[in-house]
């Protein structure tokens, strides 16, 4: 498996706790500091891979498992018409993350 090199400081290693919705040991959502709609979220794995591909089946099972909980308690705070759910692979960070991207019309279902 591939992993980054740790010595620089990952922005989702030091999230500030009270923007943390929810957690499990092997991932977090929390409330995107520079959201495109009211209530766009970020699920991060806490394990650092180079790819998607890299995280083991647990991982990404917690990572859905956050998906699950997380959207309704979205739904019901924003009350959005619908969700636009992105995988995030970037080399821009380190690791990967997925976008929950609460729309309020149908228009966003073109794009954001």
């Amino acid at each position: 498996m591939a992993s980054f090199d740790h010595s620089n400081e990952c922005l989702f290693c030091s999230v500030e706790p009270d923007l943390i919705i929810l957690q499990n040991s092997l991932a977090f959502v929390m409330f995107d500091e520079f959201p495109v709609s009211q209530g766009h979220s970020l699920i991060i794995p806490r394990r650092h891979v180079a790819d998607y591909s890299d995280l083991t089946a647990n991982e990404i099972q917690a990572i859905h498992q956050i998906l699950a909980e997380a959207r309704p308690l979205i739904q019901e705070r924003f009350s959005p018409d619908g969700f636009n759910i992105d995988l995030v692979i970037s080399t821009h960070f380190e690791g990967q993350k997925m976008d929950i991207s609460p729309y309020q019309n149908s228009a966003q279902l073109n794009g954001r």
